[in-house]
């Protein structure tokens, strides 16, 4: 990351000298957006520190606007002191089902749900896209977050339904056990 802002920086003291080298800077900056994305979707720093479960969720939601312009709205309720593997499997949730609105929804709005309830929390993550047959989403292209989503939760003990019609949106809501 370090090492494509300092090409970035050396290529901005050379904007004059040709056009090529100004495409080469913004592919750089491209790259550098992507690459941040990336290493936020995998486990964001900011998970463990006081306040942070929170505002993850919600800087993910923030993204998604920016990147797509789908508006979100976030309900969040759940205590900040859960463990960092719980925050991580319940983010990467939210997160992977948010990827699959940005990719395939062509919604408008979403609304994210993350509440503590029945000793664990539940997310729910719900979009006024285009929607699907679920019955036929194991022969779509590119629908194989719907099978990490309910894989992670099934190893975390918990479960994921999703629920959606064509034309009439999708939901996905999971559910993980808190730890005793």
């Amino acid at each position: 990351m370090q090492k494509l802002t300092g090409a970035e920086l050396h290529l901005q003291r050379s904007d004059q000298l040709a056009p090529p080298v100004v495409a080469a800077r913004e592919l750089l900056d491209q790259a550098e957006q992507a690459l941040r994305k990336v290493l936020f979707d995998v486990r964001p720093p900011t998970l463990e520190v006081p306040g942070g479960f929170e505002g993850t969720i919600r800087d993910r939601v923030t993204i998604m606007r920016s990147i797509t312009g789908i508006e979100g709205e976030l309900d969040f309720n759940v205590p900040d002191d859960q463990p960092i593997e719980i925050k991580s499997i319940v983010f990467r949730q939210v997160s992977e089902a948010l990827t699959n609105v940005e990719k395939h929804a062509a919604a408008t709005r979403v609304q994210v749900t993350v509440r503590q309830d029945d000793g664990g929390i539940r997310g729910q993550v719900v979009d006024d896209g285009r929607g699907f047959v679920v019955a036929d989403r194991d022969h779509l292209p590119g629908h194989l977050g719907l099978l990490a989503l309910q894989e992670r939760a099934l190893l975390a003990g918990g479960w994921c339904e999703v629920t959606s019609e064509p034309g009439a949106g999708t939901r996905v809501e999971f559910w993980v056990p808190s730890p005793e």
